[in-house]
């Protein structure tokens, strides 16, 4: 009932704030229409209407962008009508009325393939199912880590691999649609309780990889077995017969790459499995 009320609420808000940016718009426009017919035909602040083209494209998307395209152009279109200095043909008013859509429906159209360019470099190197990164995300954002370490005095950071036990058997019991409401839990939990700095990453199916640097071997166990805690509070509620073999791999100075990285990680976690899973085993390198 609670989710069903805040997906409620989100869905309201989005809604008001959609309103507010075309009321605004739309003012706007009407405001710079009425001091343009004011100052007669010949002076142009036209220009202004790109900036509301591009306020409603970028927020709202490209179908609201040509909506809002048209209505500006009509705007401007019947306010600036009567002033048509005489002796001018209406076909004069009727091509700067078409010049001005094409040229605002053109602007609508670039901010709105940037911004899909822009989501399209995000969803490159995030898994969308999760919020976490992907493989390639992941190796991308660990060069950050790697200056942060350069920078400070302490060398050490550490490495945790998250393998889901039992997770076949929700996907074989449930459907794979119930299966998708465990990973999404699982990256909510784990995204809600780690630092900016830290880097998450899902690197399988039911895999994932946290990179924590600049915290001590015991402040880092402490943390994930809290992590572990909270997942399992939520797997239970949930009825879920998931728990979480994890492996801690403590490391004092940088190995090659990232994957030697996960791998080392990886190898860790196995050692949980083998100790009878549902654990965390760690170790320093």
């Amino acid at each position: 009932m609670r989710k069903k009320v805040k997906e409620s609420n989100n869905r309201r808000r989005s809604g008001n704030s959609k309103f507010f940016i075309i009321f605004c718009a739309f003012l706007l426009v009407f405001l710079v229409s009425l001091v343009e017919s004011s100052t007669g035909y010949y002076v142009r602040i036209t220009f202004f209407y790109g900036f509301f083209v591009l306020l409603v494209s970028w927020y709202l998307g490209n179908t609201w962008g040509i909506m809002f395209t048209f209505l500006s152009a009509c705007i401007w279109f019947f306010m600036n009508f009567q002033q048509l200095p005489a002796g001018v043909s209406h076909i004069v008013h009727y091509w700067n009325a078409l010049s001005l859509l094409l040229i605002l429906s053109m602007i609508s159209y670039v901010v709105s393939a940037l911004k899909m360019e822009k989501a399209e470099a995000a969803f490159a190197v995030e898994d969308m199912l999760t919020g976490a990164l992907n493989v390639r995300g992941l190796k991308e954002k660990f060069s950050d880590i790697v200056k942060r370490i350069h920078l400070k005095k302490s060398k050490s950071f550490s490495a945790v691999y998250i393998d889901l036990d039992n997770f076949k058997k929700v996907n074989d019991k449930f459907g794979h649609r119930e299966g998708d409401k465990v990973l999404r839990t699982i990256g909510k939990v784990i995204r809600y309780h780690i630092r900016e700095v830290d880097i998450f990453a899902r690197v399988g199916g039911d895999e994932f990889v946290l990179i924590i640097p600049d915290i001590g071997d015991n402040i880092v166990v402490k943390r994930i077995h809290l992590i572990r805690k909270i997942l399992l509070q939520a797997m239970k509620k949930r009825k879920w017969p998931v728990t979480f073999s994890i492996g801690l791999a403590n490391f004092h100075k940088i190995p090659k790459n990232i994957m030697e990285i996960v791998g080392i990680a990886d190898e860790t976690m196995y050692l949980a499995k083998k100790e009878g899973k549902n654990r965390i085993v760690s170790k320093n390198y």
